[in-house]
């Protein structure tokens, strides 16, 4: 089983086995089915992943994500606060996303692009440098 980091008020990141259930529960975390997780990757709270999910290495998701079916993240991506990702994303290398980003079904955002707070994309949109 895959290990993720998850956060422990007054003691930081620590790392939990995904099997962990009562953790992931008392911090309101769902990880659906044939969900793949990669190493290093941190968890906020009231995070909702859905089914046929893949996250890549050295992934941080921030509290109150959510996360829609088939998406793909690759490695080093930051999502902050609040952010929902839709069906069928993805979410190339290093991307960056910040604070109450609405992400549509079946976008592409290309390696390295960095997203402001607040903003929403459109289904099928592509984001690329």
């Amino acid at each position: 089983m895959s290990k993720i980091y998850l956060y422990v008020n007054g003691d930081g990141w620590q790392e939990f086995d995904r099997s962990d259930t009562e953790e992931l529960e008392k911090r309101n975390i769902t990880i659906g089915n044939r969900v793949k997780i990669g190493t290093n990757v941190t968890i906020g709270d009231n995070v909702y992943i859905e089914h046929n999910v893949t996250i890549g290495n050295g992934v941080k998701i921030g509290s109150n994500v959510n996360i829609g079916n088939g998406a793909r993240i690759e490695d080093n991506v930051y999502i902050g606060y609040g952010v929902y990702i839709g069906c069928g994303v993805y979410i190339g290398n290093g991307v960056n996303i910040e604070i109450d980003v609405t992400i549509g079904n079946r976008v592409y955002i290309g390696n390295g692009v960095y997203i402001k707070d607040n903003v929403r994309i459109e289904n099928g949109a592509n984001v690329s440098l």
